[in-house]
């Protein structure tokens, strides 16, 4: 039945055929893996013990816009007092917001743990939270080990600052949460919420820990439903589950305004410093160059 294979040219046709078939097996076989990791593989460099320093850099309010700080005077000037229009207000307030945040940076890394780091970068604009158009933010990089796995951005809250205290707007943008440990993501979440928190026992404080356990839920959930899906859907419509967490924290922003009101600008910044040092001295973590 096969003397056909004798015949040189025959021969050669049929391993020729054989060796495609093989090969589009291949193909196939790894178009099937869902969700893969390529070369470089993001959980190793996620776990890494190891840290980057970060930029510390004096804060220039004018940087995110010219008449910010003519509306922070003006803001100092009619504290306490509500002749100004709430247009007026907004203004200041916007500029108001922006200059307390300057600090962000050091007050988040003094109470981050798991080796977080975050830093400010030179970005003016939200890249988030763009309805109606980007909005004026201090944005931060968010590093575990040498590797950028979020980002941050904090805003005056147009929304809800109806008042003369002015609340701010805090996003977070995390990659990759699922390659965390559930603790340690909780409590990166939780220092950025402690940002809003008010005087023990709170309402607010009791909801903001509800709004993260609820965006968690949501995105293991969310996980789940699709996994479950691609098992019952044909290759070609296969598709991934996002492996990004959003959340937004909004309000005023007491705690965070104690530890400023309690420091000097130097003081920050060396405080920053003996924590981020003492990853290394305590935890063993190395300092490394960011890539």
């Amino acid at each position: 039945m096969l003397d056909f294979l004798y015949d040189p040219v025959s021969s050669w046709l049929f391993f020729g055929f054989a060796i495609l078939i093989i090969f589009e097996l291949r193909k196939f076989q790894k178009k099937a893996v869902v969700g893969k990791l390529k070369k470089n593989n993001v959980n190793d460099k996620i776990n890494e013990e190891a840290y980057i320093f970060p930029k510390q850099e004096v804060f220039i309010l004018s940087k995110y816009g010219s008449e910010l700080e003519d509306d922070l005077n003006s803001f100092n000037n009619i504290s306490g007092k509500s002749k100004n229009s709430r247009f007026e207000l907004s203004g200041m307030r916007k500029a108001k917001v922006l200059s307390d945040f300057g600090f962000y940076q050091q007050y988040l890394n003094q109470f981050l743990s798991h080796g977080f780091i975050v830093e400010r970068t030179d970005e003016i604009y939200s890249s988030i939270s763009t309805y109606g158009g980007p909005d004026t933010a201090i944005c931060f990089v968010v590093y575990k080990g040498r590797f950028k796995l979020g980002i941050i951005e904090v805003s005056d809250d147009n929304f809800m600052n109806d008042g003369q205290k002015p609340k701010a707007k805090i996003t977070v943008k995390f990659n990759w949460p699922a390659l965390l440990d559930y603790r340690d993501i909780y409590s990166f979440l939780i220092a950025i919420a402690r940002t809003h928190f008010e005087p023990e026992p709170s309402e607010t404080n009791t909801n903001l820990k509800l709004q993260i356990q609820e965006a968690l839920t949501e995105y293991l959930w969310n996980i789940h439903h699709r996994e479950e899906a691609n098992s019952f859907t044909s290759e070609n419509d296969q598709f991934e589950h996002e492996r990004t967490i959003q959340i937004s924290f909004s309000g005023t922003y007491d705690h965070y305004q104690a530890l400023l009101d309690d420091a000097s600008p130097e003081q920050m910044f060396s405080r920053e410093k003996s924590a981020i040092d003492s990853l290394q001295e305590h935890l063993g973590y190395k300092r490394v160059e960011k890539v």
